[in-house]
């Protein structure tokens, strides 16, 4: 008997915020000079090759899936009895119908602690001793889909299709963000048990980087060089083919972002209220993402607050 299909939905109860992509750090990511473009920045990043620009999911439809059909959703309460909004309710309700053949999984404060005690005890006192709760949202991702393979996806999603022929044939999948192909984000990502990015994430970048600022200890602007990291490493050769580790482009996860300005007020509005209009604008959409605060902190990057470098 098939095992039953499960998925992992990550409900990310963080608000997302802004991204810095030009603050000094050590990591060749990061840009030593705060007021190059962005462009500059990222131009070595060796994801704008593997990025699968004419990606047709219709023609990858006859593929096998190997990702464990689970979608995990997070959901940490920073305030005791908080709730996820009602519209997020909607939209993990509408996930589950499109996917009834899919496992669910909410993770909360407790489940998500004790899966880290459980499974990687030397990690328990960095995840306690995390400066900002968003670090522990951020975190358990990793170890979710390192555990239990499967989907994760923030709960900030209105899903417009079944996902699955953006994942066949893949044994990691994630998304550039935005134009240019110049991050790639962590709100979506669906992987196999145990694959040799996040072993890496899991035992050693997260313990190394936990002090530092959220996005570099955990979030996109680390997710990002932990790719780019990957694919310079001899893992990626004999875990996996170039074939195998899928980066979407941008429209069919994240087609409208904190990057388009004015653009975003109208156009999100209105493909948030109605899936059927969303669905009109953003034809090749499988997902859309509700940007809730990241784009408003940076229209442009050379005025950077300096609380974010």
């Amino acid at each position: 008997m098939a095992p039953r299909a499960v998925i992992v939905v990550v409900l990310a109860a963080s608000v997302a915020l802004g991204y810095n992509p030009a603050a000094n750090h050590q990591n060749p990511l990061i840009s030593s000079n705060a007021t190059k473009s962005l462009a500059s920045v990222y131009q070595t990043m060796l994801w704008t090759d593997f990025t699968l620009h004419d990606f047709d999911p219709r023609k990858n439809s006859m593929r096998s899936l190997t990702i464990p059909k689970k979608i995990h959703h997070v959901w940490h309460s920073w305030t005791p009895g908080a709730q996820p909004p009602e519209e997020y309710i909607e939209w993990e309700r509408k996930l589950k119908s499109l996917h009834p053949s899919w496992e669910f999984t909410r993770w909360g404060n407790e489940n998500s602690r004790k899966l880290i005690e459980d499974h990687y005890p030397s990690f328990l006192s960095t995840y306690d001793s995390y400066d900002k709760p968003v670090k522990r949202s951020d975190a358990i991702r990793y170890f979710i889909l390192h555990h239990h393979g499967g989907l994760y996806m923030d709960m900030s999603f209105l899903p417009l299709e079944n996902v699955e022929d953006l994942l066949k044939g893949f044994e990691f999948v994630c998304a550039v963000e935005n134009p240019g192909d110049h991050q790639i984000n962590m709100a979506f990502m669906a992987s196999v048990k145990e694959h040799p990015l996040l072993e890496e994430i899991v035992n050693d970048s997260l313990q190394k980087q936990a002090k530092g600022h959220v996005l570099r200890a955990t979030g996109p602007l680390f997710f990002s060089h932990e790719i780019n990291h990957f694919l310079t490493d001899e893992k990626m050769k004999s875990f996996s083919s170039r074939e195998k580790f899928g980066i979407l482009p941008r429209k069919f996860v994240y087609p409208f972002g904190w990057w388009d300005g004015e653009k975003l007020s109208a156009e999100a509005s209105e493909c948030l209220a109605d899936a059927s209009k969303c669905k009109g604008t953003y034809p090749d959409a499988y997902v859309v993402k509700k940007w809730v605060a990241s784009w408003a902190f940076y229209k442009h990057l050379e005025n950077v607050p300096d609380a974010y470098h």
